[in-house]
């Protein structure tokens, strides 16, 4: 775990501090509910903080799951499917796709308490050498 992520990082002051559980050995979660913050029209979350989850959750795959600490989101594809609003209670899933030499492929969800999706994402990491990792994160 990075200590300033955003999401997960338990030392970021502005950060949400997610906790992540493994429900299966191809599937992790975690749930929040939507900061005021997060505001885009009216009381719609802005549809970048879908994508933030999405990675994040797709990402929590690799590194929750499979142990997996050298890699980077090489591409992330999302799909929108209806609007959360700021203070709504929603469920984050990932689940492995596929897992080879070259790369990590995870889905990820985001639900709300009827478990009805409301968007989803295609990530694919590259793996990348500890020794290259080392130079990007000490940046």
């Amino acid at each position: 775990m990075a200590p300033w992520c955003f999401c997960c990082g338990q030392e970021n002051p502005f950060g949400l501090k997610l906790r992540f559980r493994k429900e299966t050995n191809t599937r992790i979660s975690t749930e929040l509910s939507i900061p005021e913050y997060w505001s885009g029209w009216g009381r719609i979350m802005h549809g970048g903080f879908h994508s933030v989850l999405l990675d994040e959750i797709t990402a929590w795959v690799a590194f929750g799951l499979l142990n997996k600490t050298s890699f980077l989101t090489k591409k992330i594809q999302v799909q929108y499917h209806s609007p959360v609003y700021v203070g709504q209670y929603v469920y984050v899933v990932g689940e492995l796709v596929d897992n080879n030499e070259r790369s990590i492929v995870a889905r990820g969800e985001i639900r709300d308490e009827g478990n009805t999706i409301i968007s989803e994402a295609v990530s694919t990491m590259i793996r990348i050498r500890p020794e290259d990792m080392a130079n990007h994160v000490g940046k």
